[in-house]
């Protein structure tokens, strides 16, 4: 009964540090794709990215009178 409960706990210890690498994982993933977010709205926000580029088709080579 005693080497059962030993091996209970033992088992018990590598589902439990499993799971923490998982949540750790998870976390560490869901810095990184807020931060990727994060960067692109400050990017977009400062014109960094340009989000009306000019297009050729509005430029008229022309001269108007």
């Amino acid at each position: 009964m005693e080497e059962m409960a030993g091996q209970f706990e033992e088992t018990s210890k590598k589902v439990a540090w499993y799971y923490k690498c998982k949540n750790i994982k998870l976390m560490v993933l869901l810095v990184v794709i807020g931060l990727i977010i994060v960067i692109l709205i400050v990017l977009l926000a400062t014109g960094v990215i340009p989000v009306n580029a000019p297009t050729s088709a509005n430029i008229s080579s022309t001269p108007k009178p």
